[in-house]
Protein backbone atom coordinates (compact mmCIF):
# COMPACT_ATOMS: atom_id res chain seq x y z
CA UNK A 1 0.00 0.00 0.00
CA UNK A 2 2.65 2.36 0.77
CA UNK A 3 4.47 1.22 -2.25
CA UNK A 4 1.98 2.91 -4.45
CA UNK A 5 -0.12 -0.17 -5.48
CA UNK A 6 -3.10 0.84 -6.93
CA UNK A 7 -4.72 -2.36 -6.01
CA UNK A 8 -4.31 -1.85 -2.28
CA UNK A 9 -5.35 1.45 -2.38
CA UNK A 10 -8.48 1.85 -4.72
CA UNK A 11 -10.85 0.67 -1.70
CA UNK A 12 -9.00 2.91 0.67
CA UNK A 13 -9.40 6.16 -1.70
CA UNK A 14 -12.80 5.00 -2.53
CA UNK A 15 -13.64 5.15 1.43
CA UNK A 16 -11.96 8.67 1.47
CA UNK A 17 -14.51 9.86 -1.48
CA UNK A 18 -17.09 8.80 0.20
CA UNK A 19 -17.89 5.82 -1.78
CA UNK A 20 -18.98 3.61 0.74
CA UNK A 21 -22.27 3.41 2.96
CA UNK A 22 -20.99 2.05 6.02
CA UNK A 23 -19.24 4.65 7.08
CA UNK A 24 -20.65 7.46 9.20
CA UNK A 25 -20.11 11.25 7.91
CA UNK A 26 -16.86 12.74 8.69
CA UNK A 27 -14.04 14.64 7.04
CA UNK A 28 -12.57 13.12 4.30
CA UNK A 29 -9.23 12.79 5.79
CA UNK A 30 -10.79 10.86 8.84
CA UNK A 31 -13.05 8.52 7.05
CA UNK A 32 -10.15 5.45 5.87
CA UNK A 33 -9.52 5.84 10.19
CA UNK A 34 -12.78 4.95 10.94
CA UNK A 35 -12.82 2.48 8.57
CA UNK A 36 -9.65 0.67 8.77
CA UNK A 37 -7.96 2.29 11.39
CA UNK A 38 -5.62 5.31 12.01
CA UNK A 39 -2.49 2.97 11.48
CA UNK A 40 -3.42 2.01 7.86
CA UNK A 41 -5.12 5.60 6.95
CA UNK A 42 -1.32 6.72 7.66
CA UNK A 43 -0.21 4.41 5.56
CA UNK A 44 -2.86 4.62 3.01
CA UNK A 45 -2.22 8.39 2.59
CA UNK A 46 1.20 8.03 2.09
CA UNK A 47 0.32 5.68 -0.67
CA UNK A 48 -2.04 8.18 -2.53
CA UNK A 49 1.20 10.79 -2.40
CA UNK A 50 3.76 7.85 -4.20
CA UNK A 51 0.99 6.68 -6.66
CA UNK A 52 0.35 10.17 -8.01
CA UNK A 53 4.52 10.45 -8.48
CA UNK A 54 5.16 7.24 -10.07
CA UNK A 55 7.03 7.98 -13.11
CA UNK A 56 5.03 5.58 -15.07
CA UNK A 57 1.83 6.62 -13.77
CA UNK A 58 -1.31 4.34 -15.01
CA UNK A 59 -3.80 5.68 -15.78
CA UNK A 60 -2.73 8.61 -17.84
CA UNK A 61 -4.46 12.05 -18.32
CA UNK A 62 -4.78 10.71 -21.85
CA UNK A 63 -6.07 6.73 -20.96
CA UNK A 64 -9.20 8.91 -18.61
CA UNK A 65 -10.08 10.93 -21.33
CA UNK A 66 -10.63 8.41 -23.53
CA UNK A 67 -12.36 6.30 -21.32
CA UNK A 68 -14.31 9.23 -20.63
CA UNK A 69 -15.21 9.36 -24.49
CA UNK A 70 -16.00 5.66 -24.49
CA UNK A 71 -18.36 5.56 -21.68
CA UNK A 72 -15.54 3.45 -19.12
CA UNK A 73 -13.75 4.51 -16.12
CA UNK A 74 -10.70 3.94 -14.66
CA UNK A 75 -11.37 3.45 -10.81
CA UNK A 76 -7.23 4.34 -9.78
CA UNK A 77 -8.45 8.07 -10.93
CA UNK A 78 -9.77 7.85 -7.44
CA UNK A 79 -6.87 7.58 -5.83
CA UNK A 80 -5.07 10.86 -7.95
CA UNK A 81 -7.90 12.70 -6.61
CA UNK A 82 -7.76 11.30 -3.27
CA UNK A 83 -3.97 12.49 -3.22
CA UNK A 84 -4.65 16.05 -5.02
CA UNK A 85 -7.17 16.12 -2.07
CA UNK A 86 -4.44 15.43 0.90
CA UNK A 87 -2.17 18.30 -0.91
CA UNK A 88 -5.10 20.81 -0.90
CA UNK A 89 -5.35 20.05 2.63
CA UNK A 90 -2.35 20.21 3.93
CA UNK A 91 -1.93 23.31 1.48
CA UNK A 92 1.28 21.63 0.26
CA UNK A 93 0.41 22.76 -3.39
CA UNK A 94 0.54 21.18 -6.60
CA UNK A 95 3.86 22.98 -7.99
CA UNK A 96 6.02 19.86 -7.98
CA UNK A 97 3.24 17.80 -9.60
CA UNK A 98 3.59 17.36 -13.92
CA UNK A 99 0.90 18.68 -16.02
CA UNK A 100 0.22 14.96 -16.83
CA UNK A 101 -0.86 14.25 -13.76
CA UNK A 102 -2.55 17.91 -12.69
CA UNK A 103 -4.57 17.07 -15.66
CA UNK A 104 -5.20 13.36 -15.04
CA UNK A 105 -6.98 14.75 -11.82
CA UNK A 106 -9.14 17.37 -13.20
CA UNK A 107 -10.50 14.91 -16.26
CA UNK A 108 -11.56 12.75 -13.26
CA UNK A 109 -12.83 15.99 -11.26
CA UNK A 110 -14.46 17.44 -14.41
CA UNK A 111 -16.24 14.13 -14.95
CA UNK A 112 -17.55 12.81 -12.00
CA UNK A 113 -17.84 15.77 -9.54
CA UNK A 114 -16.60 13.37 -6.74
CA UNK A 115 -15.14 16.24 -4.39
CA UNK A 116 -18.77 17.42 -4.21
CA UNK A 117 -20.28 14.26 -3.42
CA UNK A 118 -17.40 13.67 -1.03
CA UNK A 119 -17.44 17.56 0.49
CA UNK A 120 -14.21 18.39 -0.53
CA UNK A 121 -14.65 22.18 -1.11
CA UNK A 122 -12.33 23.91 -3.77
CA UNK A 123 -10.17 20.82 -5.10
CA UNK A 124 -11.33 21.14 -8.65
CA UNK A 125 -11.23 25.06 -8.60
CA UNK A 126 -7.45 24.89 -7.32
CA UNK A 127 -6.19 22.45 -9.71
CA UNK A 128 -8.29 24.36 -12.38
CA UNK A 129 -5.95 27.28 -11.40
CA UNK A 130 -2.79 25.60 -11.35
CA UNK A 131 -3.04 24.62 -14.81
CA UNK A 132 -4.42 27.75 -15.85
CA UNK A 133 -1.31 29.68 -14.10
CA UNK A 134 1.20 27.20 -16.02
CA UNK A 135 -0.52 28.02 -19.33
CA UNK A 136 -2.06 24.83 -19.69
CA UNK A 137 -6.13 24.98 -20.11
CA UNK A 138 -5.80 25.03 -23.44
CA UNK A 139 -4.35 22.08 -24.04
CA UNK A 140 -6.20 20.33 -21.14
CA UNK A 141 -9.52 21.37 -22.49
CA UNK A 142 -8.55 20.14 -26.72
CA UNK A 143 -7.24 16.32 -24.58
CA UNK A 144 -10.35 16.63 -22.54
CA UNK A 145 -13.06 16.63 -25.07
CA UNK A 146 -11.05 15.77 -28.52
CA UNK A 147 -11.64 12.04 -27.76
CA UNK A 148 -15.30 12.67 -27.36
CA UNK A 149 -15.90 15.05 -30.57
CA UNK A 150 -13.55 12.06 -32.11
CA UNK A 151 -15.82 9.48 -31.66
CA UNK A 152 -19.35 11.55 -32.11
CA UNK A 153 -20.81 11.29 -28.88
CA UNK A 154 -24.14 12.93 -28.86
CA UNK A 155 -23.43 14.61 -25.51
CA UNK A 156 -19.57 15.90 -24.90
CA UNK A 157 -19.40 15.76 -21.55
CA UNK A 158 -18.16 19.47 -20.17
CA UNK A 159 -18.40 21.15 -23.38
CA UNK A 160 -21.42 23.22 -22.25
CA UNK A 161 -19.22 24.77 -19.69
CA UNK A 162 -16.27 25.51 -21.65
CA UNK A 163 -18.41 27.28 -24.51
CA UNK A 164 -20.12 29.41 -21.85
CA UNK A 165 -16.56 30.06 -19.71
CA UNK A 166 -17.19 33.84 -19.83
CA UNK A 167 -12.94 33.96 -18.67
CA UNK A 168 -11.50 32.45 -21.49
CA UNK A 169 -13.72 33.58 -24.28
CA UNK A 170 -11.10 34.02 -27.06
CA UNK A 171 -9.62 30.87 -26.18
CA UNK A 172 -13.09 28.84 -26.41
CA UNK A 173 -13.93 30.91 -29.94
CA UNK A 174 -10.35 29.33 -30.94
CA UNK A 175 -11.30 26.13 -30.20
CA UNK A 176 -14.81 26.51 -31.44
CA UNK A 177 -13.80 27.38 -34.94
CA UNK A 178 -10.78 24.82 -34.71
CA UNK A 179 -13.38 22.01 -33.82
CA UNK A 180 -15.88 22.82 -36.28
CA UNK A 181 -13.50 22.30 -39.38
CA UNK A 182 -11.61 19.28 -37.73
CA UNK A 183 -14.71 17.59 -37.04
CA UNK A 184 -17.43 18.87 -40.12
CA UNK A 185 -19.78 15.67 -39.24
CA UNK A 186 -20.43 16.03 -35.19
CA UNK A 187 -24.23 15.18 -34.04
CA UNK A 188 -25.83 18.51 -33.91
CA UNK A 189 -26.06 18.94 -29.98
CA UNK A 190 -22.00 19.26 -29.79
CA UNK A 191 -22.18 21.31 -33.16
CA UNK A 192 -24.73 24.00 -31.53
CA UNK A 193 -22.46 24.81 -28.99
CA UNK A 194 -19.65 25.41 -31.46
CA UNK A 195 -21.89 27.21 -32.95
CA UNK A 196 -23.19 29.46 -31.02
CA UNK A 197 -20.28 30.33 -29.42
CA UNK A 198 -18.69 31.66 -32.62
CA UNK A 199 -22.16 33.59 -33.46
CA UNK A 200 -22.07 35.05 -29.32
CA UNK A 201 -18.43 35.62 -30.22
CA UNK A 202 -18.82 37.48 -33.71
CA UNK A 203 -16.94 35.39 -35.68
CA UNK A 204 -18.75 35.37 -38.43
CA UNK A 205 -15.91 35.21 -41.35
CA UNK A 206 -14.98 31.61 -39.68
CA UNK A 207 -18.62 30.42 -39.73
CA UNK A 208 -18.95 31.54 -43.38
CA UNK A 209 -15.90 29.40 -44.27
CA UNK A 210 -17.14 26.36 -42.41
CA UNK A 211 -20.62 26.35 -43.92
CA UNK A 212 -19.24 26.43 -47.46
CA UNK A 213 -17.43 23.07 -46.45
CA UNK A 214 -20.85 21.70 -45.30
CA UNK A 215 -22.06 19.09 -47.43
CA UNK A 216 -25.94 19.07 -48.56
CA UNK A 217 -26.39 15.59 -47.99
CA UNK A 218 -27.71 15.82 -44.52
CA UNK A 219 -31.07 15.31 -41.88
CA UNK A 220 -33.56 17.93 -41.94
CA UNK A 221 -32.74 19.19 -38.50
CA UNK A 222 -29.22 19.71 -39.31
CA UNK A 223 -29.85 21.17 -42.73
CA UNK A 224 -32.43 23.57 -41.39
CA UNK A 225 -29.71 24.67 -38.60
CA UNK A 226 -27.69 25.54 -40.85
CA UNK A 227 -29.80 27.46 -43.71
CA UNK A 228 -30.13 29.31 -39.70
CA UNK A 229 -26.88 30.10 -39.42
CA UNK A 230 -26.12 31.31 -43.31
CA UNK A 231 -29.18 34.25 -42.63
CA UNK A 232 -27.43 35.25 -39.67
CA UNK A 233 -23.98 34.81 -41.28
CA UNK A 234 -23.99 35.32 -44.94
CA UNK A 235 -27.19 37.40 -44.78
CA UNK A 236 -27.50 38.47 -48.84
CA UNK A 237 -26.16 35.10 -50.39
CA UNK A 238 -28.06 32.92 -48.30
CA UNK A 239 -31.70 34.17 -49.03
CA UNK A 240 -30.68 34.20 -52.80
CA UNK A 241 -30.55 30.72 -52.51
CA UNK A 242 -33.66 30.55 -50.29
CA UNK A 243 -35.61 32.06 -53.37
CA UNK A 244 -35.08 29.02 -55.14
CA UNK A 245 -38.18 26.78 -52.69
CA UNK A 246 -40.24 27.87 -50.14
CA UNK A 247 -39.70 28.55 -47.24
CA UNK A 248 -40.53 26.11 -44.20
CA UNK A 249 -42.30 28.11 -41.41
CA UNK A 250 -40.00 25.85 -38.78
CA UNK A 251 -36.61 27.70 -40.09
CA UNK A 252 -38.32 29.90 -37.85
CA UNK A 253 -37.12 28.42 -34.56
CA UNK A 254 -33.93 27.29 -36.26
CA UNK A 255 -33.33 31.24 -36.18
CA UNK A 256 -34.59 32.12 -32.85
CA UNK A 257 -32.67 29.54 -31.12
CA UNK A 258 -29.39 30.57 -33.06
CA UNK A 259 -29.83 34.01 -31.84
CA UNK A 260 -31.86 34.48 -29.01
CA UNK A 261 -31.04 33.09 -25.29
CA UNK A 262 -32.03 29.56 -24.45
CA UNK A 263 -34.01 29.81 -21.87
CA UNK A 264 -36.30 33.29 -23.00
CA UNK A 265 -36.62 35.48 -26.20
CA UNK A 266 -34.59 38.09 -25.45
CA UNK A 267 -32.60 38.50 -28.14
CA UNK A 268 -28.78 38.50 -27.92
CA UNK A 269 -27.22 38.64 -31.22
CA UNK A 270 -27.53 41.86 -33.31
CA UNK A 271 -29.38 41.31 -36.15
CA UNK A 272 -29.43 44.53 -38.87
CA UNK A 273 -32.15 46.31 -40.53
CA UNK A 274 -32.48 43.88 -43.38
CA UNK A 275 -32.06 40.81 -41.60
CA UNK A 276 -34.88 41.76 -39.03
CA UNK A 277 -37.09 43.04 -42.05
CA UNK A 278 -36.44 39.92 -44.04
CA UNK A 279 -37.11 37.71 -41.23
CA UNK A 280 -40.67 39.53 -40.46
CA UNK A 281 -41.97 40.04 -43.72
CA UNK A 282 -40.90 35.96 -44.16
CA UNK A 283 -42.57 34.54 -41.34
CA UNK A 284 -45.77 36.84 -40.69
CA UNK A 285 -47.37 35.09 -43.35
CA UNK A 286 -46.34 31.47 -42.17
CA UNK A 287 -47.52 32.51 -38.76
CA UNK A 288 -50.04 34.79 -38.63
CA UNK A 289 -50.50 36.51 -35.10
CA UNK A 290 -51.73 34.30 -32.09
CA UNK A 291 -51.60 35.34 -28.29
CA UNK A 292 -50.69 33.20 -25.99
CA UNK A 293 -53.63 31.39 -24.25
CA UNK A 294 -54.60 31.75 -20.35
CA UNK A 295 -53.71 28.99 -18.20
CA UNK A 296 -50.50 26.79 -18.18
CA UNK A 297 -49.07 25.67 -21.51
CA UNK A 298 -46.06 23.74 -22.38
CA UNK A 299 -42.81 23.86 -25.07
CA UNK A 300 -41.42 26.71 -26.83
CA UNK A 301 -42.32 26.18 -29.82
CA UNK A 302 -46.36 27.07 -30.42
CA UNK A 303 -47.75 29.42 -32.46
CA UNK A 304 -48.24 32.01 -30.02
CA UNK A 305 -44.58 31.88 -29.29
CA UNK A 306 -43.73 32.07 -32.91
CA UNK A 307 -45.99 35.59 -33.00
CA UNK A 308 -43.88 36.54 -29.78
CA UNK A 309 -40.87 36.37 -31.48
CA UNK A 310 -42.30 38.13 -34.66
CA UNK A 311 -43.22 40.82 -32.21
CA UNK A 312 -40.17 41.13 -30.71
CA UNK A 313 -38.00 41.75 -33.80
CA UNK A 314 -40.14 44.53 -34.16
CA UNK A 315 -39.73 45.76 -31.45
CA UNK A 316 -36.28 45.76 -31.81
CA UNK A 317 -36.28 47.74 -35.00
CA UNK A 318 -37.57 50.27 -33.68
CA UNK A 319 -35.29 50.57 -30.66
CA UNK A 320 -32.94 50.71 -34.10
CA UNK A 321 -33.19 54.34 -34.80
CA UNK A 322 -31.14 54.56 -37.92
CA UNK A 323 -32.00 55.74 -41.34
CA UNK A 324 -32.41 52.04 -42.53
CA UNK A 325 -34.33 50.97 -39.50
CA UNK A 326 -36.71 53.50 -39.94
CA UNK A 327 -37.26 52.87 -43.76
CA UNK A 328 -37.65 49.31 -42.80
CA UNK A 329 -40.72 50.25 -40.55
CA UNK A 330 -42.08 51.83 -42.89
CA UNK A 331 -42.20 49.30 -45.87
CA UNK A 332 -43.23 46.71 -42.71
CA UNK A 333 -46.20 49.24 -42.11
CA UNK A 334 -46.94 49.32 -45.60
CA UNK A 335 -47.56 45.84 -46.65
CA UNK A 336 -51.25 44.24 -46.54
CA UNK A 337 -52.81 44.97 -42.93
CA UNK A 338 -52.64 41.28 -40.36
CA UNK A 339 -52.19 40.61 -37.25
CA UNK A 340 -48.93 42.22 -36.68
CA UNK A 341 -49.50 45.53 -38.55
CA UNK A 342 -50.86 47.39 -35.05
CA UNK A 343 -47.86 46.53 -33.58
CA UNK A 344 -46.09 47.98 -36.61
CA UNK A 345 -47.42 51.35 -36.12
CA UNK A 346 -47.23 51.17 -32.47
CA UNK A 347 -43.28 50.95 -32.47
CA UNK A 348 -42.70 53.46 -35.16
CA UNK A 349 -44.76 56.23 -32.69
CA UNK A 350 -42.08 54.93 -29.87
CA UNK A 351 -39.14 54.92 -32.47
CA UNK A 352 -40.13 58.51 -33.71
CA UNK A 353 -39.85 59.62 -29.92
CA UNK A 354 -36.88 57.46 -29.17
CA UNK A 355 -35.29 59.57 -32.05
CA UNK A 356 -36.14 62.82 -30.60
CA UNK A 357 -35.03 62.17 -27.19
CA UNK A 358 -31.89 61.19 -28.65
CA UNK A 359 -31.43 64.15 -30.90
CA UNK A 360 -32.72 67.07 -27.99
CA UNK A 361 -30.25 70.02 -27.43
CA UNK A 362 -31.49 71.84 -24.57
CA UNK A 363 -32.46 75.30 -25.26
CA UNK A 364 -29.26 78.00 -24.89
CA UNK A 365 -30.08 80.97 -22.89
CA UNK A 366 -29.68 82.73 -26.37
CA UNK A 367 -32.82 80.63 -27.38
CA UNK A 368 -34.93 81.64 -24.12
CA UNK A 369 -34.58 85.44 -24.06
CA UNK A 370 -35.54 85.43 -27.81
CA UNK A 371 -38.62 83.31 -27.08
CA UNK A 372 -39.68 85.30 -23.83
CA UNK A 373 -39.23 88.69 -25.46
CA UNK A 374 -40.36 87.64 -29.07
CA UNK A 375 -37.14 88.19 -30.99
CA UNK A 376 -35.92 87.21 -33.96
CA UNK A 377 -35.52 82.90 -34.26
CA UNK A 378 -32.31 82.51 -33.12
CA UNK A 379 -32.40 78.65 -33.90
CA UNK A 380 -33.36 76.77 -37.14
CA UNK A 381 -36.30 75.38 -34.93
CA UNK A 382 -37.48 78.28 -34.44
CA UNK A 383 -37.34 79.87 -37.59
CA UNK A 384 -39.09 76.36 -39.16
CA UNK A 385 -41.60 77.12 -36.22
CA UNK A 386 -42.01 80.67 -37.32
CA UNK A 387 -42.68 79.98 -41.08
CA UNK A 388 -45.54 77.02 -40.15
CA UNK A 389 -47.06 79.77 -38.18
CA UNK A 390 -47.60 82.42 -40.92
CA UNK A 391 -48.50 79.57 -43.46
CA UNK A 392 -51.06 79.18 -40.86
CA UNK A 393 -52.03 82.84 -40.95
CA UNK A 394 -51.90 82.29 -44.54
CA UNK A 395 -54.32 79.47 -44.50
CA UNK A 396 -56.61 81.18 -42.21
CA UNK A 397 -56.73 84.44 -44.33
CA UNK A 398 -57.57 81.99 -47.48
CA UNK A 399 -60.42 79.64 -45.19
CA UNK A 400 -62.14 83.34 -44.23
CA UNK A 401 -63.10 83.67 -48.09
CA UNK A 402 -60.65 86.51 -48.49
CA UNK A 403 -60.89 86.99 -52.36
CA UNK A 404 -57.58 88.59 -52.26
CA UNK A 405 -55.83 85.88 -50.85
CA UNK A 406 -57.74 82.59 -52.74
CA UNK A 407 -57.99 84.26 -56.21
CA UNK A 408 -54.24 83.96 -56.71
CA UNK A 409 -54.11 80.40 -56.72
CA UNK A 410 -57.02 79.75 -59.36
CA UNK A 411 -57.26 80.93 -63.15
CA UNK A 412 -60.92 82.44 -64.48
CA UNK A 413 -62.08 78.85 -65.45
CA UNK A 414 -61.24 77.90 -61.86
CA UNK A 415 -58.73 75.13 -62.35
CA UNK A 416 -55.67 75.70 -60.17
CA UNK A 417 -52.86 77.51 -61.24
CA UNK A 418 -49.16 76.18 -62.46
CA UNK A 419 -46.91 75.98 -59.07
CA UNK A 420 -44.69 78.72 -59.59
CA UNK A 421 -47.83 81.07 -60.24
CA UNK A 422 -49.26 80.02 -57.06
CA UNK A 423 -46.26 80.07 -55.23
CA UNK A 424 -45.50 83.94 -56.02
CA UNK A 425 -49.05 84.44 -54.86
CA UNK A 426 -48.40 82.43 -51.83
CA UNK A 427 -44.94 84.74 -51.35
CA UNK A 428 -47.44 87.93 -51.52
CA UNK A 429 -49.50 86.21 -48.56
CA UNK A 430 -46.22 85.60 -46.41
CA UNK A 431 -44.72 88.78 -46.91
CA UNK A 432 -47.28 90.66 -45.54
CA UNK A 433 -46.77 89.44 -42.08
CA UNK A 434 -42.94 89.34 -42.13
CA UNK A 435 -40.99 91.28 -39.81
CA UNK A 436 -37.34 90.57 -38.92
CA UNK A 437 -36.88 87.71 -41.72
CA UNK A 438 -37.26 87.93 -45.40
CA UNK A 439 -39.28 85.06 -48.14
CA UNK A 440 -37.57 85.23 -50.83
CA UNK A 441 -37.87 82.43 -54.28
CA UNK A 442 -35.92 80.70 -56.29
CA UNK A 443 -33.02 80.87 -54.03
CA UNK A 444 -29.53 79.23 -54.18
CA UNK A 445 -28.38 76.52 -51.79
CA UNK A 446 -26.40 73.74 -51.29
CA UNK A 447 -24.05 72.90 -54.35
CA UNK A 448 -25.90 75.63 -55.84
CA UNK A 449 -29.38 73.67 -55.79
CA UNK A 450 -31.87 76.19 -56.45
CA UNK A 451 -35.52 75.84 -53.96
CA UNK A 452 -38.84 77.22 -54.51
CA UNK A 453 -38.32 79.32 -51.68
CA UNK A 454 -36.21 80.15 -48.62
CA UNK A 455 -36.90 82.30 -45.48
CA UNK A 456 -34.07 84.05 -44.03
CA UNK A 457 -33.95 85.49 -40.19
CA UNK A 458 -29.70 86.25 -39.92
CA UNK A 459 -27.10 83.94 -40.83
CA UNK A 460 -30.24 81.05 -40.31
CA UNK A 461 -31.81 79.98 -43.65
CA UNK A 462 -34.64 77.24 -44.18
CA UNK A 463 -35.44 76.12 -47.75
CA UNK A 464 -39.19 75.60 -48.45
CA UNK A 465 -40.11 73.08 -51.10
CA UNK A 466 -43.65 73.25 -52.69
CA UNK A 467 -45.43 70.89 -54.61
CA UNK A 468 -48.86 70.92 -56.04
CA UNK A 469 -50.59 67.61 -55.06
CA UNK A 470 -50.64 66.53 -59.22
CA UNK A 471 -46.50 66.64 -59.16
CA UNK A 472 -45.12 63.23 -60.05
CA UNK A 473 -43.02 63.56 -57.26
CA UNK A 474 -45.40 64.39 -54.41
CA UNK A 475 -45.09 61.09 -52.10
CA UNK A 476 -40.98 61.50 -52.49
CA UNK A 477 -40.19 64.81 -52.66
CA UNK A 478 -39.66 65.50 -49.24
CA UNK A 479 -36.83 62.82 -48.56
CA UNK A 480 -35.28 62.97 -52.19
CA UNK A 481 -35.61 66.13 -53.36
CA UNK A 482 -35.96 68.70 -49.83
CA UNK A 483 -33.59 66.49 -48.07
CA UNK A 484 -31.32 65.21 -49.97
CA UNK A 485 -30.35 68.82 -52.40
CA UNK A 486 -31.37 71.38 -49.75
CA UNK A 487 -31.69 71.05 -46.14
CA UNK A 488 -27.46 70.40 -46.30
CA UNK A 489 -27.19 73.93 -47.04
CA UNK A 490 -25.09 75.33 -43.93
CA UNK A 491 -27.58 77.85 -42.88
CA UNK A 492 -29.95 74.97 -43.17
CA UNK A 493 -28.61 72.78 -40.53
CA UNK A 494 -30.85 69.65 -41.81
CA UNK A 495 -34.35 71.59 -41.23
CA UNK A 496 -36.86 72.38 -44.12
CA UNK A 497 -40.42 72.63 -45.13
CA UNK A 498 -42.18 70.74 -47.48
CA UNK A 499 -45.44 72.85 -48.38
CA UNK A 500 -48.23 70.86 -50.38
CA UNK A 501 -50.98 72.89 -52.23
CA UNK A 502 -54.19 70.84 -51.95
CA UNK A 503 -57.15 71.54 -54.05
CA UNK A 504 -59.12 68.50 -53.72
CA UNK A 505 -60.82 66.78 -56.49
CA UNK A 506 -60.25 68.46 -60.20
CA UNK A 507 -61.82 68.28 -63.33
CA UNK A 508 -58.68 68.50 -65.37
CA UNK A 509 -56.82 65.42 -65.21
CA UNK A 510 -53.54 67.18 -65.08
CA UNK A 511 -54.38 68.72 -61.70
CA UNK A 512 -55.83 65.43 -60.08
CA UNK A 513 -54.26 64.39 -56.69
CA UNK A 514 -50.97 62.11 -57.70
CA UNK A 515 -52.01 58.17 -56.22
CA UNK A 516 -49.61 57.44 -53.25
CA UNK A 517 -49.30 53.63 -54.70
CA UNK A 518 -51.76 50.96 -55.76
CA UNK A 519 -52.12 49.09 -52.05
CA UNK A 520 -52.94 53.20 -50.81
CA UNK A 521 -56.59 54.76 -50.93
CA UNK A 522 -56.63 58.35 -52.13
CA UNK A 523 -56.75 60.93 -49.28
CA UNK A 524 -59.94 62.64 -49.05
CA UNK A 525 -58.46 65.74 -46.94
CA UNK A 526 -55.54 67.93 -46.45
CA UNK A 527 -55.39 66.52 -43.22
CA UNK A 528 -55.02 62.88 -44.38
CA UNK A 529 -52.73 64.54 -47.28
CA UNK A 530 -50.52 65.37 -44.21
CA UNK A 531 -50.43 62.41 -42.52
CA UNK A 532 -49.86 60.23 -44.87
CA UNK A 533 -46.72 62.06 -46.53
CA UNK A 534 -45.52 62.46 -42.93
CA UNK A 535 -45.44 58.74 -43.00
CA UNK A 536 -43.91 57.89 -45.78
CA UNK A 537 -41.16 60.70 -44.82
CA UNK A 538 -38.30 60.21 -42.98
CA UNK A 539 -36.93 63.14 -42.81
CA UNK A 540 -40.58 64.40 -41.55
CA UNK A 541 -40.73 60.98 -38.99
CA UNK A 542 -37.54 62.48 -37.63
CA UNK A 543 -39.19 66.34 -37.16
CA UNK A 544 -36.27 67.75 -39.35
CA UNK A 545 -38.95 68.53 -42.19
CA UNK A 546 -42.59 69.99 -41.37
CA UNK A 547 -45.24 69.21 -43.58
CA UNK A 548 -47.80 71.97 -44.12
CA UNK A 549 -50.26 71.35 -46.76
CA UNK A 550 -52.11 74.42 -47.78
CA UNK A 551 -55.68 73.39 -48.38
CA UNK A 552 -57.38 75.48 -51.45
CA UNK A 553 -60.19 73.75 -52.22
CA UNK A 554 -63.03 75.84 -52.87
CA UNK A 555 -66.78 75.27 -52.01
CA UNK A 556 -68.41 77.62 -54.45
CA UNK A 557 -67.21 78.34 -58.21
CA UNK A 558 -64.64 80.94 -58.50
Amino acid sequence: MRSGDWGALVNPAKAYLSLFNDIEEAPAHTRIGQWLGDDIAEVAHAGFETFLMLDSPEPTAQQIAESIAEGKHYEAAYIIVAALAERHRKEVGFDDLTDERLMAGLFELRHSRIDDHAGILGLTEAVEASIQIRGGWQGAMKLYHEPQLLLRRERVDGLYSLMHDQSNITMTTQLAAEWLERFPDLPIGPEIELVDRLIRSGRFDELRRILALRCASMDEERRRTWVAIGVIVDFHASVTQLVARPIEPELLWHIRNRISHRNNDDTDVHLNAAQSEWMINTFRPLWPMVHRPSGTSSGNANSWDASSFIVRLIRRLGNDTSDEAIDALARLRDTPVDGYSEEVKVVIAEQKRIRVEATYVSPTLAVINAITRNLAPVSLVDLQTLVIEELAIAQAKIRSDDAESWRGFYDDKSNPFVEERCRDHLLGLLRQGASGFAFDPETHVAADKEVDITCSAGTLRIPIEIKGQWHSELWTGSDRQLDALYTPDWRAEGYGIYLVLWFGEQEQATKRLKSPGRHDPLPKTADELKQMLIAKSRSARESRVAVFVLDLVRSIPC
